[in-house]
């Protein structure tokens, strides 16, 4: 988790101790709460006062500031951490719109259009500040609980959502990409030191598996508890109950129902073949084997090239009935497709499916995949996938502004558009979530 109270950014300001003007002090970066810089001569006093210069905007800020800790330089000198200990009111609010112009300086230098960057610096220097100034003292008020907070809840959510919607605004009028990644970046820079408070956030964030929505993040959605203790409890629950996250839920409850009524739809059949294309944590499997009454042989192949998810799969799937088989396959979907002996490797399936995999990949991608499926399975079988709705925009914004985790954008018709195109023998069923957050695709092959 973070440690930090406030955002912190390198600087080479101006700083001078009012006490010992000819004390060499060289400032290394700073927060609102306080900074680190060296200094040739050790300060005497538990408490001392300096100058903060910014040169740019002729701003010299007087605050005294108490040596939290200090450790001594090889080249000679000390470097100090200290506190500010008089910042309060219309100067920590000068202080945090400077902190703020020198974080977006380099954004705002790349910005060549003069109205693009006036947009941008409103952004970060009104809104931005505002909802910060708002979130300390949210902050501040939480830190005092010693229970959740509904209240207090809710009071986030206004906060995040009020940025968030000011964010998208600032998206729809500019139309450069780059720029507007690089305004989340900044944003997660400057706001990160709250957000990441939260164990569930800062997974989201850090994507320790390398990609977005790993097996155990995607657990933690399932799970629905927040795992963090104080400010970051807030964040926790913030994040998981997002529309998106939600939306989530719901939808390994939604697969698991498709996939059990395939299940006895087919009790004619002697036996079944169902593979879970980048299956993650199988949670939908360990609860549909718990309700399959069927008593023909049942084969789950739930394929995925994390090694870690199929070993978290396997110690949790519990007990299984004699009749049902279910098998764990590491493997890179991407290698399976590129090897001319992939399908030989994985075999025939009656039913294919996939929860939230294609959101990531872009269209020529997925039309392998989806070429590659169509080999596996036989007249009559099903592919199911699902997608998240672009025309059901604000769900998916806070993960993209407070976790950079980002999905392909595509609508319905888009989709239906690409399948029937690279799937001329199948037939397509496609449904929503009662949200429409989320689509559903069923494609059965024909001939």
């Amino acid at each position: 988790m973070e440690k930090r109270s406030f955002p912190r950014v390198k600087s080479c300001l101006k700083i001078s101790a009012m006490a010992s003007p000819k004390n060499r002090l060289k400032l290394l970066d700073f927060s609102e709460g306080g900074m680190r810089f060296d200094a040739m001569d050790p300060i005497q006093n538990p408490s001392t006062s300096l100058q903060l210069s910014f040169q740019k905007t002729q701003l010299n800020l007087m605050t005294s500031v108490k040596p939290i800790w200090k450790k001594p330089l090889q080249e000679g000198g000390l470097r100090y951490g200290v506190e500010f200990i008089n910042i309060q009111g219309k100067a920590r609010n000068v202080l945090r719109v400077e902190l703020i112009k020198l974080y977006i300086e380099g954004l705002l230098n790349d910005i060549k259009d003069k109205k693009t960057r006036h947009e941008v610096s409103h952004f970060f220097l009104k809104d931005l500040a505002d909802y910060m100034d708002k979130l300390v003292t949210f902050v501040s008020k939480a830190s005092q609980q010693e229970d959740h907070s509904r209240e207090l809840q809710n009071e986030l959510e206004h906060l995040n959502t009020t940025i968030l919607l000011k964010g998208y605004s600032l998206g729809l009028l500019l139309s450069d990409k780059p720029i507007m990644r690089s305004v989340r970046e900044n944003f997660r820079s400057l706001v990160g030191t709250w957000a990441y408070k939260s164990r569930v956030m800062k997974r989201a964030f850090e994507k320790p598996r390398a990609y977005p929505g790993d097996f155990r993040m995607v657990d933690m959605i399932y799970q629905n508890c927040p795992v963090t203790q104080g400010v970051g409890k807030y964040f926790d629950t913030y994040f998981l109950n997002n529309p998106d996250a939600v939306a989530v839920r719901s939808r390994k409850g939604r697969l698991r129902e498709m996939v059990r009524q395939f299940i006895m739809s087919n009790t004619q059949k002697p036996s079944i073949k169902i593979l879970d294309v980048a299956c993650g944590s199988c949670r939908e499997i360990t609860e549909l084997i718990a309700e399959i009454q069927n008593q023909n042989p049942l084969t789950l192949t739930c394929m995925d090239w994390d090694e870690e998810a199929l070993d978290f799969s396997k110690d949790h799937l519990g007990n299984v009935p004699a009749n049902i088989k279910v098998a764990f396959l590491k493997e890179n979907l991407m290698d399976l497709i590129n090897d001319g002996q992939g399908t030989q490797r994985v075999g025939e399936h009656d039913l294919i499916y996939s929860i939230g995999l294609t959101d990531y990949l872009p269209d020529t991608l997925l039309k392998k995949c989806l070429h590659f499926y169509s080999q596996l399975l036989p007249q009559g079988g099903k592919l199911i996938f699902t997608h998240k709705n672009q025309e059901k925009t604000f769900p998916q914004i806070p993960a993209e502004w407070f976790c950079d985790w980002e999905s392909i954008p595509r609508s319905q018709t888009e989709l239906t558009d690409l399948l029937t195109k690279a799937l001329p023998n199948f037939t397509l069923d496609v449904t929503t979530d009662d949200f429409g957050y989320i689509l559903y695709f069923v494609l059965t092959r024909v001939k």
